[in-house]
């Protein structure tokens, strides 16, 4: 493949920098070839599904009719407290880019908090909920 571990045990620590740092390189250039990026969510640390329902993660979509619907991310990590009531969830999963992001990552006895994002030149973005509906409803028009 290219290098053996014996090599690599004779590599100094500034080598070995160097090379993981050009692997590290290689790697999110064929993440951009391939048109993937990697997202991680998160929810507050101790979230609590009573109020307003459980965190969620999903892409959002519009289906022939025009109605948003929502595709949701499954692989989640969640740790529960003692009392199993609250938890911290954590999203980590691939988007490419122009997809637009919906999660339920905090709320109170109040109110609820949704987060939108979008993948944009590679990266996670963090966008206004009127942005992600805007988008979505800018991509309809473009298609007819």
């Amino acid at each position: 493949m290219g290098m053996t571990e014996k090599e690599m045990d004779e590599m100094s620590e500034n080598e070995l920098g160097i090379l993981l740092a050009r692997v590290k390189a290689a790697l999110e250039q064929k993440k951009k070839e391939n048109g993937k990026v990697r997202i991680r969510i998160e929810t507050e640390e101790n979230f609590d599904p009573r109020p307003h329902g459980h965190a969620y993660c999903a892409f959002l979509r519009r289906d022939d009719s025009g109605k948003i619907e929502r595709e949701w991310v499954n692989n989640a990590n969640t740790i529960y407290d003692s009392k199993h009531r609250c938890y911290h969830r954590v999203w980590d999963f691939e988007a490419t880019e122009g997809d637009i992001i919906e999660a339920r990552t905090a709320a109170s006895w109040k109110n609820e908090y949704r987060e939108y994002y979008t993948v944009r030149d590679g990266q996670q973005v963090e966008i206004e909920k009127e942005e992600a509906f805007n988008t979505l409803l800018n991509e309809e028009c473009e298609k007819v």
